[in-house]
């Protein structure tokens, strides 16, 4: 009788056991990609700042917030190391420059606006603020 319930105890924690690393390693898969969505948003808003403002030199982005009230995503960024820009995303995987929303301090915020929208990040640093 405890040699049945001793193999039945071990099957059950072979289970669990298995059980519990599969779910271990979707939460890994989960977050992995949720790196790469934030790596490319931050390439996107990059590019957007690159292109709309002059001067952009070098972007320390803040940790990517999400807002479950309006399904967007938020982050602040620091160009220049002193100029504070505000973005909203509603998507983190599909960020689409034209559809990013910003929001600055005008009295704070002195990069300026440009026309010309032929940019690249060649020049520029993105830094992950820790």
């Amino acid at each position: 009788m405890n040699k049945r319930i001793t193999i039945i105890l071990g099957i059950i924690a072979i289970v669990c056991i298995g059980f519990g690393g599969g779910l271990y390693m979707d939460k890994k898969a989960e977050e992995k990609a949720k790196e790469e969505q934030i790596l490319q948003a931050q390439k996107s808003i990059a590019l957007f700042v690159v292109q709309n403002y002059s001067g952009a030199k070098s972007i320390k982005f803040s940790e990517f917030k999400y807002n479950p009230e309006t399904g967007s995503w938020h982050v602040s960024a620091k160009v220049n190391q002193d100029n504070l820009i505000t973005f909203s995303l509603e998507q983190l995987d599909k960020v689409e420059v034209d559809s990013i929303g910003t929001r600055t301090n005008p009295t704070t915020f002195k990069l300026e606006k440009l026309k010309d929208r032929d940019k690249t990040l060649d020049d520029i640093d993105i830094l992950k603020e820790n």
